[in-house]
């Protein structure tokens, strides 16, 4: 189960670069999300294949940006 201790702001925008897009919007899933959420819960929310947002979960993850309990 991933969360994140801080609210980011999330500008409504177009990205040019998809995975940058897709991170953020796990990033305001989560801090939005009222606890832990798992990878097919974040991936439905956020519109994108589990696939796609486990990889960038685990990015985010090795970068200190979200935990995983």
């Amino acid at each position: 189960m991933f969360n994140i201790e801080n609210d980011l702001p999330m500008p409504e925008m177009t990205s040019k670069a998809p995975a940058v897009d897709t991170a953020f919007r796990i990033l305001d899933y989560l801090a939005k999300a009222p606890g832990e959420a798992g990878v097919s819960e974040i991936a439905r929310a956020v519109g994108s294949s589990k696939g796609t947002c486990f990889n960038v979960l685990a990015t985010l993850q090795a970068r200190d940006a979200v935990t995983k309990d």
